[in-house]
């Protein structure tokens, strides 16, 4: 059984764009996607609700499930009280941490999320290190690897060795457990 975590949805796009884009992974095999709107932890709205449409405008193939994930990019840690309600909005929340201090968050004291996304094509400011890496492990929290970073248009040299050398380091980070490979970028 085949699961795609991460495919991408903004608001605008149309209900026949999604039934296009859930019949195609269906055919090559897919039965669980998760439908992903990204948010900034800044532009977090007052009303809370998930604009994610439960189900499509056409109907489901046989044996799909079909998931609502929040990616949240998240630079402050302090920003986080909001999680508890955005979790319960969506079915799955990752968090994007864009610093250290964020990293650190999600990895040893934020609970609210299952997966941690990063954007692998940039150079981060530290280095990591196995020890939170693997405290967020041991807690069930997921590393999420998007293979769409690396292999899409418009990429330079330096992104792709960036998502390279950041792949690398995750994998040794966590000795290669807790990793989750999605096609979202």
């Amino acid at each position: 059984m085949l699961y795609d975590l991460n495919v991408p949805w903004t608001p605008s796009t149309s209900p026949a764009d999604l039934s296009r884009t859930i019949s195609f992974l269906t055919s090559l095999g897919y039965h669980t996607l998760a439908l992903t709107h990204s948010l900034s932890a800044t532009s977090i709205p007052a009303q809370i609700s998930n604009p994610i449409p439960l189900t499509p405008s056409t109907p489901l193939p046989a044996n799909t499930t079909l998931l609502r994930r929040l990616t949240l990019t998240l630079s402050d840690p302090t920003q986080n009280h909001r999680l508890p309600a955005l979790a319960a909005a969506y079915d799955i929340l990752a968090l994007r941490p864009t610093t250290e201090k964020a990293y650190l968050a999600a990895c040893n004291s934020i609970t609210e999320h299952s997966i941690i996304s990063l954007d692998l094509t940039q150079r981060f400011p530290f280095h990591w290190k196995p020890k939170p890496a693997m405290t967020a492990v041991a807690r069930g929290v997921r590393f999420e690897i998007c293979y769409a970073q690396a292999t899409g248009a418009g990429m330079g040299q330096e992104q792709r060795r960036n998502f390279i050398g950041n792949v690398v380091g995750i994998v040794r980070a966590t000795k290669g457990r807790g990793l989750v490979i999605s096609s979202g970028g």
